[in-house]
C-alpha cells in the first residue's frame, strides 16, 4: 500500500489535509484486511466446535455403554442426552468492533490515558494513525453470550492450557471451551497471517495475550504472511513527533501529581512507558516533579510560619519558639490539604484524557 506523499513546504492547512488523507487511507486498509481475518478465524471456530461436538458425543456414548454393563443403552435417552450435550458446548465468533476505541483516531491525550491505566506500553500506537483495529471474540453457551476480555488470564477461561472434549460431559460444570490455548493461538496466528495483518507490535502475526484482539497493518514482512508489498509505512507517530512528546508529558505530569500521595492513592507506574521513552520521560517528570516539590516546600514553610505566629500570639514573647508537636500538626494538616488538592488535579487531568466516558468510568 502506498502512503500519500506530503509537501514539506505546504501550508499548515494542506498538511492537516494530507494527515487526514493518510489516516483515512490507513483506516480503510486495516478495515479491509480485518474483514478477511474474520471469516478465516470463524471458519476455524466452526471446525473446532464441530469436532468438539462429535468427540464429546462419542465420549458420552462410550460412557453410556459402560454404564449399561454389556447391554445396550436406551436409544431415546442417549439421543436426548446428546442433544442436551450439544447445547452446552459453546460456539465462538469474531467480529470487527464498532466502538470508537477500536477504529477511531486516538489522540495523544487519549494514548496517555491508556499509558496511565497500564493498558499500553507505548506512546506511539498505530491507533494514533487509525492503522489498527480490534476484532474481539464472543462466546455463546446455553443462551449466555460473553465478549472475551483482554489478558491471558481471561483467555485461559475460554481456551485452557489443558482441554478435553470429555470435559463437556459434566452437566454441573460450565465449560467455555472447544479447543486448548495452544490450538487457539495457532488458529489466530494463521488467520492474522492470512489477512496480511500483525499484532500490536506491528511485526508478527502471533497472538499477543496482553492485547489479543488488536490487529494492525504490518511494519515488517512476515514469512507466509505479509510480504514486502503488504508492509505499510507511517502506521504510527515517530518517536520525535509532537504527539509522542505530548503523550509522555501527560503521563509524566500525572505521575508527578500522584507520586508522593499516601499508599493506595498513588499510581502504579508504567515501567514499560518509562523504559521505552526514558530520556524524554526523565526530562518531563523532572520538570513536573520540581513544580510539585516547590508546592510542598511552600506549604510546609507556610505551616511552620503559622505555627510560630500562633505560638507568639499565645505567649506574647518575641523569641517564643513553636512547640514541635504544634509545628508537626500544622505541617501534617497542610500536607493533607495539598495531597487532597493534588489528587483532585490528577483526577481532573486523567478525566480530561478519557477517550470514552460511556465505557471508562470517570475518576471521582
Amino acid at each position: 500500500m502506498n502512503t500519500p506523499k506530503t509537501d514539506a513546504k505546504a501550508a499548515p492547512a494542506a498538511k492537516k489535509d494530507d494527515s487526514k488523507k493518510l489516516t483515512d487511507q490507513l483506516a480503510k486498509e486495516v478495515s479491509e484486511r480485518a474483514g478477511k481475518l474474520v471469516p478465516k478465524i470463524n471458519a476455524a471456530f466452526t471446525k473446532a466446535r464441530t469436532e468438539a461436538v462429535k468427540q464429546a458425543k462419542a465420549e458420552l456414548e462410550k460412557k453410556a455403554k459402560k454404564e449399561a454393563k454389556g447391554g445396550k443403552p436406551d436409544a431415546k435417552d442417549l439421543a436426548k442426552k446428546k442433544s442436551e450435550l450439544e447445547k452446552r458446548i459453546p460456539s465462538f465468533s469474531a467480529a470487527i468492533s464498532d466502538n470508537i476505541e477500536s477504529s477511531g483516531l486516538r489522540t495523544a491525550d487519549e494514548q496517555a490515558y491508556y499509558a496511565i491505566k497500564g493498558w499500553s506500553s507505548t506512546c506511539s500506537s498505530a491507533h494514533m494513525r487509525r492503522a489498527a483495529i480490534h476484532v474481539p471474540v464472543t462466546a455463546v453457551r446455553a443462551g449466555k453470550s460473553k465478549v472475551i476480555p483482554h489478558k491471558k488470564t481471561n483467555l485461559l477461561t475460554y481456551f485452557p492450557s489443558k482441554y478435553s472434549h470429555a470435559d463437556h460431559l459434566d452437566e454441573k460444570k460450565e465449560v467455555w471451551a472447544i479447543m486448548s490455548y495452544a490450538d487457539f493461538a495457532k488458529a489466530w496466528a494463521d488467520a492474522v497471517k492470512g489477512a496480511k495483518l500483525a499484532n500490536w507490535g506491528g511485526k508478527k502475526p502471533d497472538l499477543a495475550p496482553d492485547d489479543p484482539w488488536h490487529v494492525e497493518l504490518p511494519r515488517k514482512a512476515v514469512k507466509g504472511g505479509a510480504d514486502k508489498a503488504d508492509v505499510v509505512k507511517k502506521t504510527r507517530p515517530g518517536r520525535s513527533d509532537k504527539e509522542v512528546n505530548a503523550c509522555v508529558e501527560n503521563y509524566a505530569e500525572y505521575i508527578a501529581l500522584t507520586d508522593d500521595l499516601p499508599k493506595g492513592k498513588k499510581l502504579k507506574r508504567n515501567a514499560e512507558i518509562e523504559k521505552n521513552y526514558k530520556s524524554l520521560f526523565d526530562k518531563k517528570f523532572k520538570a513536573a516533579k520540581a513544580k510539585v516539590d516547590a508546592e510542598r516546600k511552600k506549604a510546609k514553610e507556610q505551616a511552620e510560619k503559622a505555627a510560630k505566629a500562633e505560638a507568639k500570639d499565645n505567649d506574647k514573647k518575641k523569641d517564643k519558639k513553636a512547640d514541635p508537636k504544634a509545628v508537626k500538626a500544622k505541617t501534617d494538616e497542610a500536607t493533607k490539604k495539598l495531597n487532597d488538592d493534588l489528587e483532585k488535579r490528577a483526577k481532573k487531568l486523567v478525566n480530561k484524557m478519557n477517550p470514552d466516558p460511556s465505557r471508562f468510568k470517570l475518576e471521582k
